[in-house]
């Protein structure tokens, strides 16, 4: 056998071996490829949620559906298994929230008030619903959303205590009281011009 007989076929292999390992690393490269798109297929669908819970002074119940993700959600189908409590008639609201309401844009919260929290829910029952949310992304279907949302996890809660605003607003009404008397100082009085 001649030298370049050898030569020649010792590049052949080095040439299928150098191809397998860059059919490896495309396959890998493809792979990799894919796994990010799916990533950012995921980060760029809505987030939706529903929850009920007290209102800012903690004296009312209220149930909201939101949006927290960075897309507009379409088709969005809210149910609830069983109705939340309300002393209010809510039925028309569930209805539109199962036909489902057109979009979502991101940052967006919207909330129906079930009634005062005292006289809403009988707090001595133990009190759940389940929340189901269905909607489309910019990529279409989103996966489903499910979970148990628990009443009685409020019970005693207060979202912003009664007193603290009530101190907060006395507070605020002395600040613009000394400013009132301060700006009164500043101006100057009547001129009375010298002949």
């Amino acid at each position: 056998m001649s030298a370049e007989l050898w030569v020649a076929m010792v590049a052949t292999v080095v040439a299928i071996v150098a191809l397998y390992f860059s059919g490896r690393g495309a396959h890998a490269a493809l792979a990799q490829i894919t796994q990010q798109s799916e990533l950012f297929r995921e980060a760029a669908q809505p987030t939706l949620w529903a929850d009920i819970r007290g209102d800012v002074t903690g004296e009312l119940l209220v149930m909201l559906v939101g949006n927290s993700g960075p897309s507009i959600a379409h088709k969005v189908k809210v149910t609830f298994d069983p109705e939340p409590p309300s002393l209010l008639n809510i039925k028309p609201i569930l209805e539109n929230l199962e036909k489902g309401l057109t979009a979502m844009a991101p940052g967006r919260t919207m909330e129906w008030v079930l009634g005062t929290a005292h006289n809403t829910v009988d707090w001595d029952a133990h009190n759940e619903c389940r929340v189901r949310i269905e909607a489309e992304g910019p990529f279409g279907p989103i996966d489903p959303v499910e979970h148990l949302i628990v009443i009685n996890d409020l019970k005693d809660s207060r979202s912003a205590p009664l007193a603290t605003i009530a101190s907060d607003l006395h507070r605020i009404s002395k600040d613009v009281d000394e400013l009132k008397k301060s700006v009164r100082k500043l101006k100057p009085g009547p001129r009375i011009l010298n002949r």
